[in-house]
């Protein structure tokens, strides 16, 4: 899901690239197996935030923080 996320993030028009909307609903695939792997669903907004900290931290693990 990764890769095929960056793929059409990539794809987007510039002016696009920074709509949270277009984002999120592209993102938000990620949380399409969450109840197969047995994961609680929790609702979408906490999944988002959980994934938007999770990105936080890998980003400053790798040192790329703004």
């Amino acid at each position: 899901m990764g890769s095929v996320s960056m793929r059409e993030y990539r794809r987007l028009p510039p002016d696009q690239k920074d709509d949270d909307d277009a984002n999120n609903a592209r993102d938000d695939r990620h949380f399409i197996t969450d109840g197969v792997r047995g994961r609680r669903l929790r609702p979408l907004e906490e999944r988002r935030q959980r994934r938007a900290e999770g990105m936080d931290k890998l980003l400053a693990l790798i040192g790329m923080t703004g």
